[in-house]
């Protein structure tokens, strides 16, 4: 299933209120009280930080892979795709909350990733096309695998925790499989 630029915007978008649009904006006046954030600590603030642009950056190379990979990269391009600006949006809209409960950035203690620093430009005129889609994805997969390790670890967020696990689970076979694709460990 190819993504249209359309619907991804739109995600995108939402995303993008949620992070706004989150905290408030009723009077303190109201008969029901607010719902409160979620807990979490400085290490779940860190992981929203850091997973963000990573995951941003895979589906924009997804796109892209949609279109010009093999039945390999389409395929996991689509499964790129349909998933993460779904969990983005959930993501984003956690981080909103424990910003807006004035929880600190603080450190989940991994490297500092370039992962996300795929020229996209480059990348549509790559030649071969999947093996610098296979570059850029494996290096994106294994960002977001040590990140979520350490949300586990250091997070205090149930949500942001369970989601890391899954992400965990489901991009660990994906980047075994492309991997395995690319000839590399």
């Amino acid at each position: 299933m190819l993504i249209p630029r359309k619907t991804l915007a739109a995600v995108l978008l939402a995303g993008g209120l949620a992070v706004t649009g989150c905290g408030g904006g009723g009077d303190s006046s109201s008969a029901s009280p607010a719902k409160p954030p979620p807990p979490g600590n400085a290490a779940d603030r860190a992981f929203v930080t850091a997973v963000i642009p990573l995951h941003e950056k895979s589906v924009a190379i997804s796109i892209i892979g949609q279109t010009r990979g093999g039945a390999f990269v389409k395929t996991i391009a689509r499964e790129v795709a349909g998933t993460q600006p779904e969990e983005t949006a959930r993501i984003r809209a956690i981080g909103s909350a424990l910003f807006s409960a004035g929880v600190p950035i603080g450190s989940l203690g991994v490297a500092p990733t370039t992962a996300a620093n795929v020229d996209l430009k480059k990348l549509r005129r790559a030649q071969p096309f999947d093996a610098a889609f296979l570059k850029a994805m494996i290096a994106l997969h294994a960002a977001t695998i040590d990140l979520s390790k350490a949300e586990i670890a250091k997070g205090s967020q149930v949500d942001l925790k369970t989601g890391a696990q899954a992400m965990i689970d489901a991009e660990t076979n994906q980047l075994k499989s492309m991997r395995r694709r690319a000839g590399s460990n």
